[in-house]
C-alpha cells in the first residue's frame, strides 16, 4: 500500500520533475566518476536503488547489465527489479562484478549485516556513497532529511549518519579493504553536507 502511494505520490507532475532534476544531475555525476569501475557488460547491483532514476542513468551511460533491489518498490524508471527483505539479498554468492550502495547506509539499521550480504554477492567491488557530517550545520541538514524521509515512509527509526573517519573504521572491523575513497563535491541545496565515495573489496587482505 505505501509503496503505491509513493509512486502515485512522485507521478504527481511537480513532484516528478524535481526528482528527475535533482537525481538526474546526481546520476550524471556518479556515472562519471564510476566509469573508472564499471565496465561495459559489468553485472551490478544497485542496492536500495529507491526510484531506480540513478541505476537507470548508470546503466545506460556505462553500458552495464543492472538489476536494482530494495525493501520497497517506489521505481520511477523501468529497470530490473527484486524486492528485498531487508536482511538477506536475494541473490546468489558472488553473483555481481559491483555492489552499488548509493545513500542507502544511513537509513540502515543493520549495517553490518547489510555490508556482509554486499560482500557476499559480490566478486568485484564494493561502491558506496555516502553522507558523512563534519560539523553541527552538516549534522542539522542531515537531521532535517532523516526526519522528512522518516516523515514520508512512516518510519520511527532515526537515521545514522556517521563521519567519513568512522565508516573506515567499520570497515576495517569487517574486514573490507579499502581501494579508494574521495570527496564528493554536489550540491544540494535541501541537504547540504560533506559526502564520500568509498571503494571496497569484499577479499580479506
Amino acid at each position: 500500500m505505501i509503496s503505491h502511494f509513493l509512486k502515485k505520490i512522485a507521478k504527481f507532475s511537480p513532484v516528478r520533475s524535481t526528482l528527475f532534476f535533482f537525481y538526474g544531475r546526481a546520476a550524471s555525476k556518479m556515472s562519471k566518476e564510476l566509469a573508472a569501475y564499471i565496465a561495459p557488460g559489468n553485472h551490478v547491483l544497485d542496492l536500495g536503488c529507491g526510484t531506480g532514476i540513478i541505476a537507470g542513468t548508470v546503466a545506460k551511460t556505462l553500458n552495464a547489465s543492472l538489476v536494482g533491489t530494495d525493501v520497497i518498490d517506489i521505481r520511477q524508471v523501468d529497470i530490473p527489479f527484486v524486492l528485498y527483505d531487508g536482511e538477506k539479498i536475494p541473490f546468489p554468492d558472488k553473483s555481481f562484478d559491483i555492489v552499488l550502495i548509493s545513500y542507502v547506509l544511513h537509513h540502515v539499521e543493520k549495517v553490518e549485516i547489510l555490508l556482509q550480504e554486499a560482500r557476499r554477492v559480490c566478486r568485484g567491488r564494493i561502491i558506496i556513497y555516502e553522507d558523512t557530517p563534519q560539523n553541527l550545520f552538516h549534522r542539522a541538514s542531515c537531521f532535517f532529511h532523516g526526519f522528512s524521509y522518516g516523515s514520508l515512509f512512516g518510519i520511527k527509526k532515526k537515521c545514522a549518519f556517521h563521519t567519513r573517519e568512522e565508516w573506515l573504521s567499520l570497515f576495517q572491523k569487517l574486514q573490507l579493504s579499502l581501494m579508494h575513497t574521495q570527496k564528493i563535491k554536489f550540491f544540494n541545496p535541501v541537504h547540504i553536507t560533506a559526502r564520500n565515495l568509498f571503494v571496497l573489496s569484499p577479499d580479506v587482505s
